[in-house]
């Protein structure tokens, strides 16, 4: 399952804590889109990395911006990336 952990409030402290509560869930593997740094900090190295799989997206949709606006100019955002049918890091 891929999960934009920049999408929502508090972002992405809150989507990670979902994210290990779902790993409670013994066939469940999950892919986290969005800044790594900020991701991995809040995983605090406490994740079975069998089932998560972090991809770095450089790019943030705001949540002032318009949705086709912003997928047209952020081509490297953890929505973008995630919807696409080949994942992509940011260069």
């Amino acid at each position: 399952m891929a999960v934009d952990a920049m999408g929502g409030d508090n972002a992405p402290r809150e989507i990670v804590r979902g994210a290990l509560l779902a790993l409670e869930h013994d066939d469940v593997r999950l892919l986290l889109l969005g800044r790594l740094a900020l991701i991995e900090a809040e995983l605090s190295g406490r994740y079975p990395k069998d089932k998560i799989e972090i991809i770095d997206c450089a790019e943030v949709i705001g949540v002032d911006e318009t949705p086709t606006t912003a997928i047209k100019q952020k081509k490297y955002s953890s929505m973008v990336v995630g919807c696409s049918s080949t994942p992509m890091t940011s260069a």
